[in-house]
């Protein structure tokens, strides 16, 4: 249950079939977001498996991506075999006779049958479940070459839209125009503390948070902590006292004590999901929850029965950081959080952001990312939880926390080693500068190098002395290459 996301490295230059039904069709039951990275998948089979992800991405520009539509060659290595003195020894399932007959007619020189029986229908099926998967193939021609067995270099594949794209994450930060921010954990220390404990239903203060901790601490997440912590302090023992435990991701936890359902979690989740009320008489107290806390709502037997209010302060560094960020180019920063709509409008106000989002889940996050690039924008995600890993792999560049959660750090294209977040305003001038360089020395040889070909052609130089300036140049390049990207003092002010 704590899974996010699946991910598959696909990298085959060919090979059979026979698999592909069992694992379609498990990937096809995966209710969580399957992310593709492709290199050198030049094979109708290995297409075939991402084309059941929600993203797919070449892993470098250069990849080799394609080949719908099947095909089989067999080889005789028998007498190769026979040179080396290797016995062959070949069985066969019993429960595959019809497939290895056919697979013996096709090696002993009858195709004919074997491609009727088996290859046609298995390529009509992969071509029905490719458009299917990706419904952007689905406007091409039957005669398209995507359809055809053609094989493209990755920017072909792209403008074919057989795979979403491939971008290097430097070129991605230097590019993007919208960031996305998690709040807690990103825009705050994750450092939160449990500032008290509202009771309801006339419940012991004490009580609820023990119950709370005894629960929370299967939770990883730092909300979670601060209750488990706070229980601590307080000296209150929570032995596990309850049944299983179920960990709904992005929402909270379920589980059973003395026959009666606890639930834990977001406002979503205890309200709005389960269902849970107020208890009659204590609406009062409930409107009248601080909404400068994060709060975490615990209900027994379907009646709120405690809010852990929890303060978990921004960064100091927050809004300035905002600033800078807007100041560097990004034209829209937003913060999405599963926090209550109260506690995110301030935190927005307080940090400068141009839109945020409260109650989201993960796949919320994940679909405006999504829906922001199919416009045409290029995003980044920074978050450090296990909520955010689908957000992360479907922004152009994810950025993680390295304060964060193990699978957020892993996911994440980037991890910032400082939690102070104007490392982020140096991540973005380091990649303008050196996107920038690059730029810069691309032009620069294209342009010198004609030069010496036109001087050279003409005889106004001889081949002796375009050589010399050739090579002084490229030495020039690469020594210029090897400097700083930023100013000394620029890379001082944000260590």
């Amino acid at each position: 249950p704590a899974i996010s996301c699946h991910f598959i490295h696909a990298n085959s230059p060919g090979g059979e079939a026979w698999y592909l039904d069992r694992l379609s069709e498990t990937m096809r039951s995966l209710s969580k977001p399957i992310i593709s990275l492709v290199e050198q998948c030049n094979c109708s089979a290995c297409y075939y498996i991402t084309c059941h992800s929600n993203v797919i991405a070449a892993l470098t520009a250069n990849d080799v991506i394609g080949c719908i539509g099947t095909m089989i060659e067999t080889y005789d290595f028998s007498g190769y075999y026979e040179k080396l003195g290797i016995k062959i020894i070949r069985e066969t399932a019993d429960k595959s006779d019809l497939k290895n007959k056919k697979y013996d007619d096709l090696r002993a020189g009858n195709p004919k049958q074997y491609v009727e029986d088996v290859l046609n229908p298995l390529t009509e099926q992969f071509l029905n479940e490719v458009r299917a998967s990706r419904p952007e193939l689905s406007e091409l021609p039957e005669d398209d070459p995507v359809f055809r067995g053609e094989t493209f270099d990755t920017p072909h594949a792209i403008e074919k839209k057989l795979i979403d794209g491939s971008m290097t994450f430097l070129e991605a930060v230097a590019k993007a125009d919208t960031i996305v921010f998690d709040k807690t954990g990103t825009l705050t220390y994750a450092q939160p503390r449990v500032a008290e404990v509202v009771t309801f239903g006339g419940r012991r203060e004490d009580d609820m948070l023990r119950l709370a901790a005894c629960l929370e601490e299967h939770y990883p997440h730092s909300l979670a902590n601060a209750v488990v912590e706070e229980a601590r302090v307080r000296g209150l023992n929570h032995e596990e006292y309850h049944s299983s435990v179920e960990y709904v991701v992005a929402h909270g936890i379920s589980s059973t004590v003395e026959g009666k359902k606890v639930i834990i979690g977001s406002y979503h989740f205890v309200f709005e999901d389960e269902g849970c009320r107020v208890p009659e008489g204590d609406e009062a107290k409930f409107d009248g929850l601080a909404d400068a806390y994060s709060h975490l709502y615990l209900a027994i037997s379907g009646e709120l029965a405690a809010v852990v209010c929890i303060s978990d302060p921004l960064r100091a560094e927050a809004a300035d950081a905002v600033r800078a960020l807007h100041e560097l180019g990004i034209a829209h920063i937003v913060m999405m959080t599963g926090d209550n709509e109260k506690t995110a409008a301030a935190v927005a106000r307080a940090v400068g952001v141009d839109e945020y989002h409260a109650g989201v889940l993960p796949e919320d996050k994940a679909a405006y990312i999504r829906a922001r690039r199919a416009e045409g924008h290029t995003v980044i995600m920074i978050g450090d939880g296990v909520n955010d890993t689908p957000a992360l792999s479907e922004a152009d560049a994810g950025i993680a926390i390295n304060t964060g959660a193990a699978i957020a750090r892993e996911i994440a294209d980037i991890t910032i080693s400082s939690q102070d977040l104007f490392e982020l305003v140096t991540l973005r001038r380091l990649s303008e500068a050196l996107m920038g360089r690059i730029d810069r020395n691309y032009r620069f040889i294209v342009s010198f190098n004609l030069m010496l070909i036109i001087l050279g052609v003409t005889g106004v130089i001889q081949p002796t002395l375009s050589a010399l300036l050739h090579n002084m140049s490229t030495l020039g390049i690469s020594l210029r290459s090897m400097t700083n990207l930023l100013p000394e003092k620029t890379e001082q002010s944000n260590a």
